[in-house]
Formats: structure tokens, sequence, C-alpha cells
């Protein structure tokens, strides 16, 4: 009844077969506009902290990690991938005492879970959306050191009553690498911290009662903005492969004229959603036919696609993590009709652009 009352207008469920006890599943996938979305169910498996075997732990689960799997290496009418979640995935907010908190209402336990998700939004390079943290953050997810994954943008409170803070360096600067209390890396871009510092020691920390002496002349409004209340906007630009991430307070309108909260906005590019750096180059990749092509890298042994993207403009300059390996580039768009191109038993070189391949593309 209740995933009836609150999901029943989403997308069917990629796998409508019950979970244990017969509840049902709502994790999904849609499109819309160019854009692929993965809705998650990132708390339903999750195990509790009383089960402290790594090899016992669950966040997503096999099924749903499945599901990701398949969604992040089809790109049937998308430009992008953008995955849905209800939670971050690293613990980034500080406790009374201003150290990174250890919260296992986050993502970022249990570890083992997070960085079997993480990693598969990683191949494909998905922006991760969150919510729920009472704090708006924009940061760069790692999984074997700090930037390595991918972005994530939790999205402020709208009508904020549990305030949080990130200062773990200083008020003044809130950015920089950091490992939270279960080991996981971030690093942090941007944080709309609430002003109101004097309030992280309470224990329950209810909205804030504004004093009448506040409230004339329509300042109990303002004090709003001092929790962080606000919103987000996710801007895709599909034919410059670009992303524009917006945090607005609630009071202004994203128009331009006002004020976003500090460190936004913020651009990213599709090449750049992948955080891990290569060690080695494929051929680069001259492309006719289709301008816009996916790309999949795959090591050749295993059969495993360590990578799924989008060329730009007719070019692509794959690079790869393991020097060792023998790779297939697989080049196509099949919903066009378009057959894949391949290339086999390539061996990587220690520097870019040693090789170009012509690819062209015909239905």
């Amino acid at each position: 009844m209740v995933h009836r009352t609150q999901a029943g207008h989403n997308p069917d469920p990629y796998d409508p077969s019950p979970a244990l006890n017969g509840i049902s599943n709502y994790y999904c996938s849609f499109n819309y506009g160019g854009v692929g979305f993965a809705v998650l169910e990132d708390r339903k498996f999750k195990t509790p902290p009383k089960i402290t075997n790594p090899a016992e732990q669950l966040l997503l689960g096999d099924r749903q990690l499945q599901f990701l799997k398949e969604w992040g290496q089809d790109w049937t009418n998308q430009k992008f991938k953008v995955v849905i979640s209800q939670t971050v995935y690293a613990a980034m907010h500080v406790n009374f005492e201003g150290k990174l908190a250890r919260d296992a209402d986050t993502n970022g336990f249990p570890k083992v879970g997070r960085d079997r998700a993480v990693r598969l939004f990683q191949r494909c390079g998905a922006l991760v959306i969150s919510g729920d943290q009472h704090l708006s953050t924009f940061s760069r997810l790692g999984i074997e050191r700090p930037s390595d994954a991918v972005y994530q943008f939790c999205v402020p409170a709208l009508a904020n009553i549990f305030w949080r803070w990130f200062y773990p360096n200083s008020v003044e600067d809130p950015q920089g690498e950091f490992v939270d209390a279960w080991g996981n890396y971030f690093r942090m871009i941007a944080v709309a911290n609430p002003e109101r510092r004097e309030l992280l020691d309470q224990k329950l920390r209810r909205r804030y009662v504004i004093p009448k002496a506040e409230a004339k002349g329509d300042s109990g409004d303002s004090k709003r903005a001092c929790l962080g209340d606000g919103y987000g906007v996710v801007r895709f630009d599909k034919i410059q492969q670009e992303i524009t991430v917006e945090c607005w307070p609630h009071n202004v309108g994203p128009t331009g004229e006002g004020q976003q909260f500090p460190g936004w906005p913020i651009k990213l590019r599709l090449v750049d959603l992948d955080g891990r750096q290569p060690v080695a180059w494929l051929p680069d990749l001259k492309i006719e036919g289709i301008s816009d092509p996916i790309v999949q890298i795959i090591d050749q042994e295993s059969q495993e696609i360590i990578k799924v993207t989008r060329a730009f403009k007719g070019m692509y300059r794959p690079g790869v993590y393991d020097m060792e390996k023998t790779y297939t580039l697989r080049v196509g768009e099949p919903h066009s009709g378009t057959l894949w191109w391949e290339g086999k038993n390539l061996q990587p070189t220690s520097k870019p652009g040693q090789e170009e391949r012509l690819v062209v593309l015909k239905n």
C-alpha cells in the first residue's frame, strides 16, 4: 500500500518480483529529454550497523546492482546518465564537536556496498542527485583515492527542520579532500552551510524559533536562509555535452538576478564525469556517419565493460587503467539501426595519440 501510494506514478519497476516477505520493488529507469535516469531504493536492502562482517553487508542488494549494471550499459536515446538516490554516498557532515560524523544513515555505510554501487556509477559517468541530508553539498566521490569516481549533488531541503553543517577545516574553508568516518574518500567542492553555527551543539536542532523582534520587517523570511533552505536546478546541454548545477536559496528565483549559495553554479563536462585517470591509451577514434555515438571499452579477457560513454563531434580518445591488458573497442548507435564497429586485440600505449583508427558507421 505504501509503495502504491508513494511510487505508483513511477515507471514500471525493473524487477517486479517481490523482495522478502512479499514486499514490492519500485527501483526503475526512464528517459526524459535525452537523459537516462535510474531511480534507486538505497535504503530498503541496507544492512543494519549491527552487522559488522563486510561479507554480509549490503547496500543495494544483488538484484538492484544487476539493474544498475544493465542500465549503465544501455545508452539508447541518452546523452547523459543520472542516478536518483535517497541519500549521499559518504558521511559528509560534522558532529557536535565539529568532527566528521560516523553516520550510518548515509550511504557511506556499509562501505563495501557503497563501493560496489559507486563503481557502477563510475563506469558510465553518471551524475548522482540525492537528498535527505538537510545540507546541500556538491562533491566528488572516491573509491581507490580521492576524486576518482563521480560527482554527487545533494539538493537542499525546501523547509529544513534538522540542520547539519560541514566545517571540518574551518568556517571559512569547507572545501578539500576528506575521508569520512567509514573510510570513504570524497572531495567537497561546494556546501550550503547554515549560517548560525552557534546552533551546532544543540542535540535537538528543531527549527529556530524567531523572536518577535527579529520577525518584524519580514526578517523572519531571511532567517530561513540561515537554515540552508533552498532548491536545486540541473541543466543539461546535449549539444555541448555539458551540465550546469545550480543551488538556490528558497526565496530566490532561478533567473540569474539573485545570488546562489556560495560555490554555485558548477559546470561539468561529460568527458570529466568519470574521475579515473588513464594510465595508458588505445588508438584515437575518428568517427564518420554519427558524430556522438556510444563507445564501449571492454577488457578482452574477462569481457567486462570497464567504461561506457559517448564520443564528441566525431572524435574520442580512449584511456584505460591497466597497461598490461588487451582491450576491445565497440562504437555504434544501435537504436538507429547502425551496426557496431568493433576493434579487437588492442594493446595500449604509454602516451596518447600514438595511433588513429577510422570508424565508419553505416546502417
